[in-house]
């Protein structure tokens, strides 16, 4: 039967726990450096979304107030603003709309202040782009 030797452990150094390593906290600070990152990406992209949002629903708000002018009008439309306020039309944004007026109805056009701009008809809910009427 062979003989198995067991051998005694060698004497190890006494662990020095008074901090952290250089490495562990480069790698910590580049851990939060990207969270940071991504979070700052990720607010400038919801404040771009809620400028197109108050956009969008201002632009809703005055094709609303304009069919309710047109209806107490006899079918006209106006192009001031201050028409449509007694119709509930009120801005969210600093941008104002500008009205275009045609034989058929109108088209509101606004840019948003992410500069993406908007329009509405009489006939068609806010949408991307700008207007195309005659």
């Amino acid at each position: 039967m062979p003989i198995i030797h067991r051998s005694e452990p060698h004497a190890t150094q006494p662990a020095n726990d008074d901090g952290f390593t250089l490495i562990e906290l480069m790698v910590a600070i580049l851990i939060i450096g990207v969270l940071a990152g991504i979070a700052v990406v990720t607010f400038f992209g919801q404040q771009t979304a809620a400028r197109d949002s108050a956009a969008i629903a201002d632009l809703a708000h005055l094709r609303l107030a304009m069919v309710s002018y047109s209806v107490a009008n006899d079918g006209a439309y106006t192009s001031d603003l201050g028409d449509l306020t007694p119709y509930g039309f009120g801005q969210s944004t600093a941008a104002t709309p500008v009205i275009t007026l045609s034989l058929a109805g109108f088209c509101a056009q606004l840019t948003s202040d992410s500069a993406t701009t908007f329009f509405v008809t009489d006939s068609d809910a806010p949408a991307p782009g700008t207007c195309m009427i005659d």
